[in-house]
């Protein structure tokens, strides 16, 4: 084979792999689903793509400020992992939820009604397994595969179509594996996930098998996750802990610090200046 030959073999190849995948930004469900087929698998993070808490406690920003304050207190990244799960996974088992985008449930029913294949694929830890189906349901979204059986390990789970891969595995490698175990063959895979590390684990694991991935960075939720705001938070997480288990609003956790505020402010001395003083002579 001469050198024009191989060099043309090794562009056709790349174009055809680079053509088997894609990553796109969207603010819309809709536009993940626009031209889905039967034959496609869609999959679909949870936080802040499908659901976010009433409240910012308990939101996925909030576990993101926990594991960066207890990775700087000086733990490693698993324990501090596994120490902000632990208290976001409270919040989880009480908060009631609502949609990022209220067409969702209808854009994934009427995918369900056309055969499509539809799962969730969460970071959320199996722990969680049956306060997120509630959460979904309390939503109107279920999803079809609620009597299939799958496990890898005990930190993976397949549950009412709901795939739990937790906080520390690369999501792209468990949908593989699972979609291998369950001999499914997508056409196409569609994957939103509001994380753009997630997305990009998708393109680099499914690409290379050459099969046509459509990932979404989802940002839907982006302006709140901006938003957030620490010390309401720590309001709301005190209030969690001293009464067992209650959530306040972020209104009411708002009127609550500028209270400690105003209250803070009359007990403090004026600020000294330079002026408030007389030179000796």
């Amino acid at each position: 084979m001469s050198f024009k030959s191989i060099l043309s073999t090794i562009l056709v190849f790349a174009f055809s792999v680079s053509a088997a995948a894609e990553i796109r930004e969207t603010n819309f469900m809709a536009d993940a689903f626009a031209d889905a087929t039967p034959g496609d698998v869609i999959v679909l993070d949870i936080d802040n793509t499908i659901l976010e808490p009433a409240q910012t406690l308990g939101s996925d920003q909030w576990f993101g400020y926990l594991l960066s304050k207890f990775k700087k207190s000086g733990l490693d990244e698993n324990a501090a992992i596994d120490k902000a799960i632990r208290e976001w996974t409270q919040v989880q088992e009480v908060t009631s939820v609502r949609l990022v985008e209220r067409t969702t449930p209808a854009l994934i029913r009427d995918l369900q009604e056309n055969k499509i294949m539809v799962i969730a694929l969460t970071a959320r830890p199996v722990d969680l397994k049956r306060a997120t189906a509630r959460q979904l349901h309390s939503a109107g979204i279920n999803f079809q595969d609620r009597n299939v059986v799958y496990t890898n390990n005990k930190d993976i789970e397949l549950f009412q179509g709901i795939l739990f891969v937790g906080p520390k595995n690369n999501k792209g490698t468990v949908l593989q594996h699972y979609l291998q175990t369950r001999k499914i063959h997508p056409k196409r895979l569609i994957f939103v996930d509001d994380k753009e590390k997630h997305v990009k684990n998708m393109d680099a694991v499914f690409t290379p098998t050459g099969l046509t991935n459509i990932n979404f960075r989802y940002s839907a939720a982006d302006a709140r996750v901006k938003a957030f705001n620490a010390a309401l938070v720590d309001v709301q997480w005190e209030y969690f802990q001293k009464l067992g288990g209650v959530l306040i609003t972020d209104e009411e956790a708002e009127r609550i610090a500028v209270d400690r505020r105003q209250h803070l402010s009359e007990f403090m001395p004026l600020p000294i200046h330079p002026s408030h003083f007389r030179t000796a002579h």
